[in-house]
This record gives structure tokens, C-alpha cells and sequence, in this order.
């Protein structure tokens, strides 16, 4: 599905009406000069018509004869002005501009009178103005012309004037329209750089000061919505771990209980560590709910840094190299409880199994993030890792653990919507791979 700006959205929605418009407008000053242009000339040949039926006397079985002389551009061939009359049973009688030239004239009844545009001698466009009429019993058909090529050009220029600043009215319009457009969104575009800032843990809240009247609600709603879920989050957490808390004494009670008592069936005893180990996993999963608070990010090499530091005093006397590969001055939009219980799970089996290297990276490639970890151990035959993750379960049973800490991991990873996965490293043990979804930059 295409998705569009706000703003191109608002520009095409004034460009349009303004095209249309301004279309309108070029085609109604076109119409107009063009009536203003066929009005003038009908003006001045009426007033020839006139003059030209006045002077006319027809005679049976003769042309008819012009007593009135109009103006000399009459008798000039071709000067863009000429008459023509018609009547039965004679020869027409032209106007000395036709030369040899013949204008079209309709039939029209006495008194009727037509004007319509026509083609003169050489191609000349002419406004033609025809009147019937009667006297002395007989009939004729009178009719005046103008050149109008001259007016026409000068429409036509103007025409292309005004189409031409109509288009350069439409650009500034719509270049306007859009700086005003843009200025108006201003708002919008720094509430998405807050929104990006809240997610990256820069701010807790959204700024609610100088914003529209139109923003500041959603602003206030989302803010709200900030701390109504930062609230049940810390509840759910504390709740959780105070559920926990208050199980592990009564277990201890029984576990001791189950240890002084020979007596005692093994399955009391494999079920109260099996709870015990219930209850230091939920623990563990209350501290996944982070601090609470949506936005926070962290420094990923300052806190493997730590860990690695934790590490090495853990397994002093392994003398484990840690290899920590970060891109300097990356800040992760995770929660660094979060990241903290799952690096340290992966590190703490590497340090496990390892010889005496473990390699740290991590890596944002868009909208994940890449946790890996490779040891130079024996590494895990391929047929055992589908279940490494699974709880309780342990590819060696000497080895310290409750087999729960892979299983943590895959918690964590799903939390982020991720995976966890496990292949051979180029240092020669294991290698495991935390993927986490955690939106763009």
C-alpha cells in the first residue's frame, strides 16, 4: 500500500481547485475577448448595412442599382471590406474590393438577418453580416464583410498572455501554498522528532508547551498513555516479584524440612527444587519489565564492559580473554535490565565452555539488533542445539546450572519479538545469536 505525505496530500488538494480555476478563468477571457471582438465589427457592419440597404434601388428584370456610395475602402480589391446584393432573376452586384471574388450568401426571408464567420478572398477569416429584404415587390439579400485576421492575431495573443500568467499565477500559487503548508506542519515534524527522541529514551514525555490547540490533546492523551502504561508495567513487575519473594520462604521451609527428615519420598525433595527453581526464573522474568519507563535506551559497550569485568573476576582462575566488538558511541533502544539478563546468560555459558576466548559483538542493521557470542570451546554437535533452549535441559550434567538461563534468553529474545539461534563459531566453540527487533534509528 502507497502511503503519502500529509503535505503532498494538502498541496494536491489546492493545486487542483487552483488549476481548475485558473483553466476557467483562460477559457472565459478567451470567450469574452473573442464576443467583444465579433461585437465590435457587428457594430460597424450594421451601420454599413444600413446605410448600403438604404441607398439600394432594385428594378424589375435589372440588377440591382447602389445609389449611396459607402467609403472608398470599398473600391479598394481586397481591403477586407466589401458588400455583396443578390436578387432574382440578376446578377449580383459586388463590391469593387471582391475584384473577382464572390461572397456565399444565404437565402433569408425579408426582414431576416444572420452573422456568422466565413472565408474571404485569399483566405481572409471574415465576419459576415447577411439581412433580406423587399421593395418595389421583389426581393433581395444583402450582405457586409470584414476582415477580422488583424483582431483575431491580437485575441490570440492575449490569449496566450493570459494562459501564460495563469500558469505562472498557478506555480506561485501552489509554491505559496506549499511554504504555508510547510509552515503549518512545522508542529507535526517536531512532534515526530519528540516521538523519536521519547523512543530513544532522550525524554520521558512529550513537550506540551508552545504546540497548536489542535496538537495539544494528542500530545496530553499520548503522554497519559505514557505513564498509564509506565505504571501497570512497575505493578505487574513488583507484583511478580513480590509473588515470588513471599514463595521462597515457606520452600525453604520445606526444602529443609524434606532435608531432615529421612523419611521423606525423593519426589517431595525433586519437586521442591523444581519450585525453588520456578521461583528464581520468575524472578528473573520480573526484572524483563526493565524500569518501567517506555523510551529508555543504553550504551551497549559500556554494559559488556561491566559484565566482562564481573566475568573475569567470576572465572579468575580461567583467565578468559573477552573480546567486546561495538560500534563506538551505538545506543540501543533496549531496556539495560533487559539487555543485561540476556547478554549475561550467553557470556555466562561461553565463560562456561570456553578454553580461554569469548567474542562479544553487537550490531543494528535497521529495525534489528545482533547480540553474538562466540567461545573457542567444543562447541555443541548439531543434533543437540534445537534443544539447548529448552528448560531444564543440559548438555552436561557436571557442568554448574539449572539448565534455566538459555531458556531466560529465549524469553527475552521473544519479548522483542527475535529469535535465538545457534551455529558453529569462527573461533571454534559455539556461537549464539540474539536477534531483536528494535525499530530504526
Amino acid at each position: 500500500m502507497m502511503h503519502t505525505s500529509l503535505q503532498s496530500r494538502l498541496a494536491i488538494g489546492i493545486a487542483i481547485p487552483v488549476a481548475i480555476a485558473t483553466l476557467l478563468a483562460v477559457v472565459l477571457v478567451s470567450y469574452g475577448a473573442r464576443q467583444l471582438v465579433d461585437d465590435f465589427v457587428l457594430s460597424r457592419l450594421e451601420h454599413d448595412l444600413e446605410t448600403l440597404v438604404a441607398g439600394v434601388e432594385l428594378r424589375p428584370g435589372a440588377p440591382p442599382h447602389q445609389g449611396q456610395q459607402l467609403t472608398q475602402v470599398y473600391q479598394q480589391p481586397y481591403s477586407g471590406h466589401y458588400f455583396q446584393i443578390e436578387t432574382e432573376g440578376s446578377a449580383p452586384q459586388r463590391s469593387r474590393s471582391l475584384w473577382d471574388q464572390q461572397l456565399d450568401l444565404p437565402s433569408l426571408e425579408p426582414g431576416e438577418r444572420r452573422s456568422f464567420r466565413t472565408q474571404g478572398p485569399e483566405g481572409q477569416p471574415l465576419m459576415l453580416l447577411v439581412e433580406g429584404f423587399r421593395q418595389s415587390g421583389q426581393s433581395a439579400v444583402v450582405g457586409v464583410a470584414e476582415d477580422i485576421g488583424p483582431l483575431a492575431a491580437t485575441v490570440r495573443l492575449l490569449q496566450t498572455g493570459v494562459a501564460v500568467l495563469g500558469v505562472l499565477l498557478l506555480g506561485l500559487i501552489v509554491l505559496s501554498q506549499t511554504a504555508l503548508i510547510r509552515r503549518g506542519l512545522a508542529p507535526v515534524n517536531a512532534l515526530r522528532t519528540e516521538l523519536q527522541r521519547l523512543e530513544r529514551g532522550d525524554i520521558q514525555e512529550l513537550n506540551a508547551d508552545h504546540v497548536p490547540l489542535e496538537i495539544r490533546p494528542l500530545i496530553l492523551e499520548i503522554n497519559q498513555l505514557i505513564r498509564l502504561l509506565s505504571s501497570r508495567l512497575t505493578r505487574s513487575r513488583n507484583a511478580l516479584g513480590n509473588l515470588a519473594h513471599s514463595l521462597k520462604t515457606p520452600l525453604t521451609i520445606l526444602d529443609g524440612l524434606a532435608g531432615n527428615e529421612p523419611e521423606a519420598p525423593e519426589e517431595v525433595r525433586r519437586q521442591v527444587v523444581a519450585m525453588r527453581n520456578i521461583v528464581e526464573r520468575e524472578l528473573r522474568r520480573a526484572r524483563l519489565a526493565g524500569s518501567g519507563m517506555p523510551g529508555a535506551t543504553l550504551a551497549p559497550e559500556t554494559a559488556l564492559s561491566e559484565l566482562a569485568d564481573v566475568f573475569t573476576r567470576v572465572y579468575a582462575h580461567r583467565a578468559i580473554d573477552f573480546d567486546i566488538q561495538v560500534t563506538p558511541q551505538l545506543r540501543l533502544p533496549l531496556d539495560r535490565e533487559d539487555f543485561l539478563e540476556l547478554a549475561g546468560v550467553l557470556i555466562d555459558n561461553a565463560c562456561k565452555w570456553c578454553h580461554g576466548r569469548v567474542r562479544v559483538s553487537v550490531q543494528r542493521l535497521g529495525e534489528e539488533t545482533l547480540l553474538t557470542v562466540d567461545d573457542d570451546g567444543p562447541g555443541c554437535p548439531p543434533e543437540q542445539r534445537e534443544s539447548l533452549a529448552e528448560r531444564g535441559w543440559r548438555v552436561d550434567e557436571e557442568q554448574p546450572g539449572s539448565g534455566l538461563g538459555l531458556a531466560i534468553a529465549v524469553d527475552t529474545v521473544n519479548q522483542y519479538g527475535g529469535r535465538l539461534t545457534f551455529d558453529d563459531s569462527p573461533l571454534g566453540g559455539l556461537r549464539v545469536k540474539a536477534t531483536l527487533v528494535t525499530g530504526r534509528d
